[in-house]
């Protein structure tokens, strides 16, 4: 195998610059020592596992714990949130808990898993990777079935963006694992000790590791390393989109930017750093060291380099993240003339473009399109105002049928009368039609909300349709919104309009709730009311704040 070439060399003496402690804010919810920290993804709350057998949903902006769960027998190793924020993961020496979010409450409990160490979420919430006495697991923890991808000492690993690529961490070696293939690509070999931890960073393609003598940063292809002496690295991850990196060593917090190789003690305790979490927008970090506490800080990390704040602040960034150009797609269909008509489509589609007008919205409406051209045509004149703005907000709400056959999700006009599959391509429109255009349009946000997943309005499809819709794939910076989760189908409601829209309603008209909020909101209330029949599903790929109505000041 042919040998690395030198990425970065630095040498970090003892004491690589002066300390600085910087502000942070600490809260105190467990008894016993911290020892897993997780950040929601939309950073509003933040879990904790200790050594107290507790896991505990903590409030950041109040310090408040909001949910305790006494599941574990032993300590709490691992923490990790589902990527839509739904589902909170949690391991220890005999039980792996899956905690639904929206419900307050565990969702099941396994225990046929010992010793987990590590835990990362996939883009299929009931899928899992996880390290289990060593061994790296595909787990399912729906159907209870499992996978060995590796067997052996695997000390940590990290799972790529797209979910193709494992990189996995096993005594002085990372290998490079295909999940197509389900074969090795490469193994990355120079530490001189056993690895303690790594990170993957999707942007530059690169990776960082860290052992009990040095931190090697690595271009996919194998890199030197550049020696870190007389303290052992514990921890290590990329922050700022890979242009810096953060490590934990005994009771040391360090921060260096890579390309200016400044260096930065952040913190340093009185105890062993035992684990710290950065937000998905890399504003907070949480630091677990000194007992039962979790230290919160902000990022010091600016663009221009390294610049102190005096003061830490929770920062709802409600008036920065609004953006004034703010365009909506709304389409309703009631009046099928092949199938029964909807009850409250119509009326739906209607006021949320009532209520999307009065909160500034620009909105095109297309109501009963009776021709697949019909329905394009609406998708067409919204791409042409959202396209090439970058700071434009676009969203786009379709209430009525919409059937998946085959994987393919379909939303369907009026006149559609589908007798067999190839009639679907030629009189509906293909979902995929409409994420392309989101996707190509290059506006910062785009929200797609889906109110269609009722029951397969065409008989003639009772073998090949599926239930409700599937899954699409998320383009960047969008935000999309099922009214129940994939593969269900959701209530036309016997009121003016359905328990989805309803809903979404009042709390699009909720003073100081972000987009993730309004939505969990949502989905937590038709889910109760429903009696869990419907269940809103999420999958975003936004990492900012949007406030339909943000807070008045007085």
């Amino acid at each position: 195998m042919r040998s690395s070439s030198l990425i970065l060399l630095f040498t970090l003496l003892c004491n690589p610059c002066r300390a600085q402690n910087f502000p942070f804010k600490a809260f105190q919810n467990h008894d016993d020592r911290v020892s897993a920290l997780a950040f929601s993804p939309d950073t509003r709350t933040l879990a904790s596992g200790a050594r107290d057998k507790n896991l505990v949903i903590n409030e950041i902006e109040s310090r408040k714990s909001l949910l305790k769960i006494a599941e574990h027998y032993e300590p709490i190793k691992f923490v990790a949130f589902s990527k839509d924020g739904a589902f909170l993961y949690a391991g220890s020496r005999s039980v792996f808990s899956i905690t639904d979010v929206l419900q307050n409450k565990v969702d099941r409990k396994l225990t046929n898993l010992t010793e987990i160490t590590k835990i990362a979420p996939t883009n299929d919430p009931a899928i899992v990777f996880l390290v289990s006495n060593s061994r790296l697991i595909e787990l399912n923890w729906k159907s209870g079935a499992t996978k060995t991808i590796k067997s052996g000492s695997v000390s940590d690993f990290r799972l790529s963006q797209d979910g193709e690529t494992l990189f996995i961490a096993e005594d002085k070696v990372i290998e490079v694992y295909s999940l197509k293939t389900f074969s090795t690509i490469k193994i990355l070999s120079g530490h001189k000790s056993s690895i303690t931890s790594l990170d993957y960073d999707d942007n530059k393609k690169r990776l960082v590791s860290s052992s009990a003598s040095e931190i090697i940063l690595w271009n996919v292809e194998p890199g030197v390393a550049f020696p870190y002496e007389y303290r052992k690295v514990t921890q290590v991850r990329f922050i700022q989109n890979g242009n810096s990196i953060l490590f934990s060593s005994k009771n040391f917090l360090n921060l260096r930017e890579l390309e200016s190789a400044k260096d930065l003690v952040m913190f340093t305790g009185s105890a062993e750093i035992d684990y710290f979490d950065v937000s998905s927008d890399n504003h907070l970090i949480a630091v677990a060291a000194d007992a039962s506490k979790i230290k919160l800080f902000d990022n010091p990390w600016v663009t221009e380099g390294l610049q102190p704040k005096a003061a830490l602040q929770i920062v709802r960034k409600e008036e920065a993240l609004s953006p004034q150009e703010k365009y909506a797609l709304i389409i309703g269909v009631k009046s099928y003339e092949h199938v029964p008509p909807l009850r409250n489509s119509l009326n739906d589609a209607q006021d949320m473009a009532a209520t999307l007008k009065g909160k500034g919205f620009t909105v095109i409406e297309v109501y009963d399109p009776k021709t697949k051209r019909e329905m394009q045509e609406g998708i067409k004149s919204y791409f042409s105002l959202v396209q090439d703005k970058p700071g434009a907000t676009g969203l786009v709400f379709y209430s009525g049928h919409g059937m998946q056959v085959k994987g393919i999700n379909y939303l369907i006009p009026t006149q559609a009368d589908p007798q067999i599959e190839a009639d679907l391509d030629d009189q509906c429109v293909n979902m995929d039609y409409v994420m392309r255009a989101i996707n190509q349009a290059g506006n910062g946000l785009n929200i797609f909300v889906l109110d269609a997943c009722r029951n397969n309005p065409f008989q003639g499809f009772s073998r090949s349709a599926e239930k409700g819709l599937s899954m699409v794939d998320t383009p960047k910076g969008s935000y999309i919104v099922y009214a129940t989760k994939p593969g269900s189908v959701a209530s036309d409601g016997t009121g003016r309009n359905g328990l989805f829209t309803s809903k979404l309603l009042q709390y699009m008209n909720t003073q100081g709730l972000n987009i993730e909020q309004v939505f969990k909101q949502v989905a937590r209330d038709v889910s109760t009311e429903s009696g869990d029949a419907q269940r809103p599903w999420i999958a975003s790929d936004f990492t900012g704040d949007f406030f339909f109505t943000p807070t008045v000041k007085n």
